[in-house]
């Protein structure tokens, strides 16, 4: 199919019917072994002579299996070079991949076909990555080559590019970085748009790897000795070195989790407190609201997620939020508890809450809409792109205007 999505035609097709499947395929009938010995002689003929890494690619196979069920789809199957026996295997596999579909076996992979994109409705992509056959969405797999090739190059505390896929074409596309134009003493500079979790989690990383590096050399040594109890003024120093590290770790972690709620808070969103007397928008939510009522309250019915009070990382956010709250309004008659808490052990779990409670949420939200994972920061775990699609006259108006509207296409 002329969609795009593969570089070249294979050297060989093999056509399959569903009812081929459904009445000739048993693997251990003599017909079916006939047809296996006649395949994996032409496997032997034009195959590899031994066997050898491949760098796969599902956009090009020496090998199409076409599947067409009686509804009229089709499941392409993209093989690569290999040995005989591998093939033979590999081609195995896909008949009981076509099998087990047809009986309904693994409802996740007929999920996962409705949710491929296909620009036909028709024809849908399979393909073998680690020991086994799994649909491949061409709009993801696009996609995900061109975000590898913007975050080899891009600062990951920047804001994910834009990608714009053509329709019926996915080889034409447009990246667009997210931009502002930041005005101030009569200067203007031109930037990509910052994330505000990923450009917090980097502060808190890079102190919390120098806390952690005077806490290891001090701290766990006199857990081990029990001794310096009377650091000289030297040492003295780099306590206080470490405080402000720790603090500032701990100040901006939190600060990633408030940013990042903020941020999947939906524009018009309302909530109305539970007596009914008062409803909320969201720029009242933000302010008005701690971070744990609306994690407990407003992601809870946004993003249908558990109650996060019974995760095993609500404590450590407690902890968290009272040591931050502690920090932010000081209160003379408590600092030196907070001081003490800020040399304990458990310091380190308690401000790296902060990625796995946004690691955690993530799934939801790419539940809700896959679109919103675009407003992800990069490195937690969700780091792919969902693309926008565009029109033919669309990509030609785009292309003309930034790149030869004196020629246009």
């Amino acid at each position: 199919p002329a969609d795009g999505f593969l570089y070249f035609p294979s050297w060989i097709n093999l056509y399959l019917t569903e009812d081929f499947i459904a009445n000739d395929y048993n693997p251990t009938s003599e017909f079916y072994l006939e047809f296996a010995s006649k395949l994996e002689d032409i496997f032997k003929m034009i195959g590899r002579k031994e066997e050898r890494p491949i760098l796969e690619t599902m956009r090009a196979a020496t090998y199409s299996f076409f599947y067409k069920a009686n509804d009229g789809k089709i499941m392409l199957f993209q093989l690569h070079n290999d040995v005989s026996d591998i093939l033979i295997s590999k081609f195995k596999q896909a008949l009981d991949f076509i099998s087990d579909l047809l009986v309904e076996r693994y409802p996740e992979v007929a999920n996962a076909i409705i949710k491929s994109y296909s620009y036909n409705e028709r024809v849908y992509y399979v393909g073998y990555q680690h020991d086994s056959w799994v649909i491949i969405d061409p709009l993801l797999y696009v996609t995900d080559q061109i975000n590898s090739e913007y975050r080899k190059n891009a600062d990951l505390r920047a804001h994910k590019p834009d990608i714009i896929l053509q329709e019926d074409n996915l080889n034409r596309r447009h990246t667009f970085g997210d931009n502002w134009v930041l005005e101030f003493d009569g200067l203007s500079t031109y930037l990509d748009r910052p994330n505000d979790v990923g450009l917090y989690s980097s502060i808190c990383e890079k102190n919390l790897l120098a806390a952690r590096k005077f806490y290891d050399e001090t701290i766990l040594i006199r857990h081990q000795y029990y001794s310096g109890n009377f650091p000289i003024p030297e040492q003295q120093r780099e306590y206080f070195d470490y405080f402000e590290l720790i603090t500032t770790a701990l100040i901006f972690a939190y600060s990633s989790i408030e940013a990042f709620i903020n941020n999947f808070i939906p524009d018009g969103y309302t909530f109305t407190k539970p007596n009914g007397t008062k409803v909320m928008d969201k720029n009242h939510i933000e302010r008005s609201l701690p971070l744990t009522t609306k994690l407990k309250t407003i992601f809870t019915g946004i993003y249908h997620t558990p109650n996060p009070e019974q995760e095993k990382w609500w404590q450590n956010l407690a902890d968290l939020q009272e040591l931050r709250d502690q920090t932010i309004h000081t209160k003379q008659h408590y600092s030196q508890t907070r001081y003490s808490k800020l040399l304990s052990r458990e310091i380190f779990d308690t401000v790296q809450v902060y990625k796995v409670i946004i690691a955690y949420y993530g799934k939801y939200i790419l539940e809700k809409d896959k679109s919103l994972i675009n407003d992800f920061p990069y490195n937690f775990g969700f780091d792919q792109v969902y693309p926008a699609l565009m029109t033919d006259r669309t990509y030609k108006d785009i292309y003309n205007s930034l790149h030869n509207p004196s020629n246009p296409l």
